[in-house]
């Protein structure tokens, strides 16, 4: 009935108009991309490469590719914004601009109309033209662009939060439980979609509860029994309404809960001032300041329901003060959380102004604002437009296709890489910036030959939230140090980064594994880059070196630091400390009965220790042979103190549990070995998880 409804009014112009929306939008978005040359590297590509995993998962089997969108709601990331982009990223082909195509006739399309119905609520005259009108001017807000040609589908968060809001407003005083649960499951998936939208969701529920005390107390300072039952009912609706929420987004919340992303997270907060300034550039002085005296005409306004605007103006306001004081993160895709006020307060300010000047000049000051929105918009995309400087703060930042002078130089390097590397040699980056980082490799080589064959380490960036890089050392064959050290926030947050260039630099004794090869390379900014290629294996007593002078230079211990240590160089091996649980996984460890897995623990050491966990035997050569467990103290230069052993069968999956004293200790090794009475050699792989180490 609804459907048909909504088809009966569709008028011609209707479909006139979303046509040309479309096209104008598509046009822009081939205009921007076409001037790009630029390696997209760290989030600006996660969601392309989320979506290309999904669909190699789906043309394999639809099975996989179900399996991938369920366990990718336990990833920060989730799979949630892919969904929508599958059938359009096929058809507009799997290129950069096939998916850029796809986010705006995903999210950017879907948004402006949104943002269309959500001032047709508000101003009570031609709902068919606000729509429209509205819809358009979305669409000529640069920050609605930018974080999508940068690869972000983030404002299809904002989209289900103005949806919510838009679902309140049909019942504020939320009698109707259907659309309690609407409002919770728009809020749930919302952060589901992208995890920072709890502050949205946060900012909307304290709006409704100070909305609704500062609309009713005045109603019932002399009925204190009734403000009270009043208050009693509502409360009981916003809980429901909570517990909804948390039902359809328990992931979310339960990570939230247990992992402190703050203190992950350290490393990318900026003061209050650096948010403002930050944000009051995305949009521009000038649509911010629209903004505000939007809302404030609107009040006065008899043409406006009040109500409605004046509670997107107290949301607004809220989103603001939580986000600057305490999300405090600054970056492109987070303008989207202030396009739900900043659109509708300028479409209020232009209805306002309109209404009340001269019959004789609307159309000149139509035009005009045509003209002020659309050269604010070319101004910021345009690969060449160029502004006076001191009036630059007045209009949206500058945001031009990206386009790397020293793109042939990248690809030369990456070519280089792969003449002299083989897939199985790990290759570890020591840059962390916008000029060179880990991830560059990757979408480099992937532009350039489509297939990727280099074996890039993730490594470490920021101290804040990531681990000591002495792991991703011991495996690499050749390490890329870039001159002069290259970092992305406050250097002093990316120490462990800094302490591997270091090392180069003063030729440490695990630097000394290494030989540079001949050619380097000159990228922008006048960075050098230099590759080292291992020559030996990392002896013992450099690894514990090593070790001590990277805790003692590091400025605080990394925050997802897991503590272990794979002793055997040059192996993929991969250790990760779980978020959640706080305990230690151990990937791809390779045993076999001639030379033992070995790894090493330097955390806290209790006086009387214990190691346990879960492990499993696979890919063994039908070997039944049990495997032995050797725990052993050591003392600061590596000497052994005590050892325990002991014998488990090999299993998929089996506990086991080392006690030994702990007193005097400054390390503790644990061996793995398959104790296999054959002189054949027999090889494993074998897995750890919840690796603990703890008090008897």
């Amino acid at each position: 009935m609804l459907i048909k409804r909504l088809v009966s009014s569709v008028k011609p112009i209707d479909i006139f108009l979303i046509s040309g929306l479309i096209t104008f939008s598509l046009l822009l978005t081939n205009f921007y991309i076409s001037h790009e040359q630029y390696y997209y590297y760290w989030d600006y590509a996660r969601s392309f490469q989320q979506l290309e995993d999904l669909i190699d998962s789906f043309q394999k089997s639809a099975l996989e590719g179900v399996g991938l969108l369920i366990i990718s709601l336990f990833d920060d990331y989730t799979q949630l914004p892919s969904i929508p982009l599958l059938p359009l990223h096929i058809i507009l082909g799997q290129s950069r601009l096939g998916f850029i195509d796809s986010l705006v006739l995903a999210y950017a399309i879907p948004f402006s109309l949104i943002m269309g119905l959500m001032l047709s609520k508000i101003i009570l005259a031609n709902p068919r033209i606000v729509f429209w009108s509205t819809s358009f001017l979305s669409l000529l807000v640069p920050s609605v662009w930018i974080p999508i040609f940068r690869g972000f589908p983030d404002i299809g968060g904002s989209t289900l939060v103005s949806l919510a809001i838009l679902t309140y407003w049909q019942d504020s005083n939320l009698k109707v439980k259907d659309r309690r649960t609407l409002i919770a499951f728009l809020l749930g998936v919302s952060v589901l979609f992208r995890r920072h939208f709890i502050y949205s969701v946060r900012a909307l529920v304290i709006t409704i509860i100070i909305y609704k005390l500062l609309e009713f107390f005045p109603c019932y300072t002399r009925k204190l029994n009734s403000f009270l039952k009043y208050l009693k009912i509502f409360s009981l609706r916003i809980i429901h309404i909570l517990l909804l929420f948390g039902a359809f987004s328990f992931i979310v919340i339960i990570k939230a809960l247990f992992i402190n992303y703050r203190a992950l997270y350290a490393s990318y907060e900026a003061s209050a001032f650096s948010n403002a300034i930050f944000y009051i550039q995305a949009f521009g002085l000038i649509l911010c300041i629209f903004s505000f005296l939007g809302f404030l005409g609107a009040y006065k306004s008899k043409l406006i329901d009040r109500k409605k605007s004046n509670f997107l103006f107290l949301f607004g306001l809220i989103s603001i003060i939580q986000w600057f004081f305490f999300a405090k993160q600054i970056n492109i895709q987070y303008v989207t959380h202030f396009l739900i006020f900043i659109i509708p307060g300028n479409y209020l300010l232009i209805y306002v102004v309109y209404s009340k000047i001269n019959q004789y000049i609307k159309k000149s000051f139509l035009a005009f604002i045509l003209l002020f929105y659309s050269l604010n918009l070319f101004y910021t995309i345009s690969p060449n437009a160029k502004f006076i400087h001191p009036f630059s703060l007045l209009f949206s930042k500058k945001e031009s296709p990206l386009f790397r002078e020293d793109y042939e130089s990248v690809a030369s390097l990456v070519k280089y890489l792969r003449a002299n590397s083989q897939s199985s040699q790990k290759i570890y980056v020591v840059a962390s910036s916008y000029t060179l980082n880990y991830s560059v490799f990757t979408v480099a080589e992937q532009q350039l030959f489509g297939k990727s064959i280099l074996s890039i380490s993730r490594n470490s960036n920021i101290d804040s939230r990531d681990f000591y890089p002495l792991n991703g050392l011991l495996q690499a064959h050749y390490v890329v140090v870039a001159l002069p050290y290259q970092y992305h926030v406050d250097p002093k947050e990316q120490t462990v980064v800094k302490v591997v260039v270091d090392a180069f630099k003063e030729n440490w004794a695990i630097a000394q594994d290494f030989i540079p090869l001949p050619q380097t390379f000159a990228l922008k900014h006048g960075v050098t880059v230099r590759i080292y290629k291992r020559i030996r294996p990392t002896s013992f007593a450099t690894i514990l070196e090593t070790l001590g002078k990277m805790r003692s230079q590091v400025s605080r211990i990394p925050g997802q630091e897991p503590f272990w240590l794979d002793l055997k160089s040059e192996q993929p091996s991969a250790i990760i400390q779980d978020p959640l649980l706080r305990m230690v996984q151990v990937l791809r460890l390779q045993i076999n009965n001639q030379i033992p897995a070995s790894l090493l623990y330097y955390g806290q050491i209790p006086a009387h220790s214990k190691v346990s966990g879960l492990y499993s035997i696979s890919k063994c050569p039908n070997t039944t042979e049990p495997i032995a467990l050797k725990l052993s103290t050591l003392d600061k230069n590596g000497t052994i103190l005590l050892q325990t052993i002991k014998s488990y069968p090999t299993s998929q999956l089996a506990s086991f549990e080392l006690k030994i004293s702990g007193q005097n200790a400054a390390f503790m090794r644990l061996d793995l070995m398959l104790e296999a009475n054959s002189k054949t050699f027999v090889s494993c792989r074998a897995e750890l998880n919840l690796l603990k180490v703890s008090s008897q």
